[in-house]
């Protein structure tokens, strides 16, 4: 958690899967309310615009724990958005939701 911390802006805002938009210092990978067996993320489109960075893409996650979702496979769409500040790239917003089965 620590190294992630350190790729987090301070103000970073969540769109999460669960319907919420919150404040990274209140969500529930911070609070350890959500962990997981298994993370794969595919980026599939990159764009750079100045001192902004759009990174979009699917991601496969296995909850585990008392995580909602706990061993099963959830696959979902995200977009995160990083931007340069102080000459590091920093996370400062994301979206992600479930693609749900037809």
């Amino acid at each position: 958690f620590d190294a992630l911390e350190k790729l987090w802006a301070q103000d970073m805002t969540v769109n999460t899967p669960f319907n919420q938009v919150v404040k990274s210092s209140s969500g529930r990978v911070r609070t350890g309310a959500v962990t997981y067996a298994s993370f794969v993320r595919n980026i599939e489109s990159v764009q750079i615009h100045g001192d902004t960075a759009i990174a979009m893409g699917n991601e496969v996650v296995m909850p585990s724990g008392k995580s909602v979702g706990a061993g099963t496979t959830i696959r979902r769409r995200y977009t995160n958005i990083w931007m340069k500040r102080d000459g590091q790239w920093l996370l400062t917003a994301r979206h992600a939701h479930v693609i749900c089965a037809n």
